[in-house]
């Protein structure tokens, strides 16, 4: 039982045949079953006899049971290694839920998990305007307006009286340095009966932006980001 890989292979046939007795912890104890058995002349006869059967009927010729208990072992890993990932956090149930702790996450600035969620969301539910909408204000206040776009378009498609959708889609436009086109976008916005005093000033920074104003007209979300040199 002791020989590296050859002792522990030949015991796990055995044990898999049914026939642990035939193992020996040691030498002199392999060297007295062997004599035993090589006496026994009628026990020998029944070994030849039944051992193909038992073999054939053992679990090492049980290709369907060992696959089972492979894809079960899998499993578990899986699961495991699942469970430590997401070790400390709830199971979450609802949609409401997953935007409720995606909000704590980003409250303590835990960008990575609140996308992580809001992912989740869409994945589950593709045509879910407000997790479009997360992901882009999240794109956004990572200073990545051009990702945020394809985000924020698809939030406005799907909810186009949403006024709030409009601001942040154009916003993200202007940021780009497409201020031009943002104007365009603010201008239909407003024809299609929008209106807000957020309109007006973000209409003011465009043109402000447009005529070569860089002074522009900075929301709260972004003073409270900037960093004086």
């Amino acid at each position: 039982k002791d020989r590296p890989s050859v002792g522990r292979l030949g015991c796990a046939i055995l044990a898999g045949i049914g026939h642990h007795e035939w193992a020996a912890d040691n030498e002199e104890e392999y060297i007295e079953k062997a004599a035993i058995l090589a006496r026994d002349w009628d026990s020998l006869s029944n070994i030849r006899s039944n051992l193909r059967r038992e073999m054939e009927n053992s679990p090492l010729m049980d290709e369907a049971g060992f696959a089972a208990k492979m894809e079960t072992a899998y499993s578990r890993m899986f699961d495991n290694w699942y469970n430590l990932k997401n070790q400390g956090h709830e199971k979450i149930q609802t949609i409401e839920e997953q935007f409720r702790k995606a909000d704590s996450y980003l409250t303590a600035k835990q960008f990575d998990l609140a996308g992580n969620i809001f992912l989740d969301i869409i994945k589950n539910q593709p045509e879910n305007p407000q997790a479009h909408y997360c992901l882009g204000t999240l794109a956004m206040e990572l200073g990545e307006p051009e990702t945020a776009l394809p985000y924020f378009q698809k939030a406005v498609d799907m909810t186009p009286t949403e006024g709030q959708y409009w601001l942040s889609y154009i916003d993200a436009f202007d940021r780009c340095g497409k201020s031009e086109t943002a104007l365009q976008l603010l201008d239909m916005a407003m024809q299609a009966g929008l209106a807000d005093d957020s309109l007006f000033t973000l209409k003011q920074r465009i043109e402000q932006n447009i005529n070569g104003n860089h002074d522009r007209i900075k929301p709260d979300s972004e003073k409270i980001h900037h960093k004086s040199p």
